[in-house]
């Protein structure tokens, strides 16, 4: 039984893990999506 129930935690960390990275890569590329936006922007303005 121990096992199992060590399984099932490991499982759910992994879970967590997963879902932490992915939300990480989402807000990352938003970030860099914003100052590609911003940056081209400033070059239109100028030019």
């Amino acid at each position: 039984m121990a096992n199992k129930r060590e399984a099932r935690l490991a499982v759910a960390d992994n879970l967590l893990i997963y879902a932490t990275v992915r939300s990480l890569q989402g807000i990352i590329s938003v970030v860099l999506s914003i100052e590609l936006r911003v940056s081209l922007g400033a070059v239109t303005d100028t030019g």
